[in-house]
């Protein structure tokens, strides 16, 4: 698990790096607030693979995900979050992003079965 939430962090240093602050807030808190419990969050905590940025990418699989699903509109909090992520506190940001993990397990899931697109 450790391994999990350290290549989170690894992947946010990254993307902040890279002019990315907003998916490097998100892979923070999900490092920070993912816990077992959901088909999706027990998948991320017990990945079999190596979930680097350099190898599986699980962060980034995870964010495009999210980032799916939010320029799709579903569910509104999560756009809503994406469209004007200032108005949220890390707390509430928090909390959007881990229903969405909680209540979204097929389309997640999809975006864990594949490394990002370059």
């Amino acid at each position: 698990m450790t391994g999990v939430r350290d290549s989170f962090l690894a992947q946010a240093q990254s993307c902040e790096t890279l002019g990315s602050p907003f998916t490097a807030r998100i892979l923070r808190l999900l490092a920070e607030g993912l816990t077992h419990g959901s088909p999706v969050a027990d998948r991320i905590l017990g990945w079999q693979g190596d979930p680097s940025p350099r190898a599986d990418a699980l962060g980034l699989r995870l964010a495009g995900g999210l980032h799916a699903m939010a320029l799709h509109g579903q569910p509104i909090a999560l756009q809503s979050f994406y469209t004007n992520p200032s108005r949220y506190t890390d707390i509430e940001a928090m909390a959007v992003l881990l229903d969405t993990v909680e209540s979204a397990p097929d389309t997640l899931m999809r975006w864990l079965d594949s490394p990002p697109k370059a």
